[in-house]
């Protein structure tokens, strides 16, 4: 479980949980960075065919999700 919070002093989302813990530990082992996006919903096909959601950022922009499919 992925529990999404935004760092008061900061103002930058964060994220912490065992699927924020276990990224964390292959991002060391790895060497990758990671950007926090929160997005709404799962995701559903739009009228033109394209996906919004997680499953459009997953379509559009992401490598990788933090939330188990």
């Amino acid at each position: 479980m992925v529990f999404t919070y935004r760092d008061r002093k900061k103002g930058l989302p964060g994220c912490n949980g065992y699927a924020a813990d276990l990224t964390r530990l292959i991002q060391g082992k790895l060497n990758f960075s990671e950007i926090i996006l929160s997005v709404y919903g799962f995701g559903s096909v739009t009228k033109n065919g394209s996906w919004n959601g997680m499953v459009g950022e997953l379509s559009r922009l992401v490598s990788i999700s933090l939330y188990f499919l």
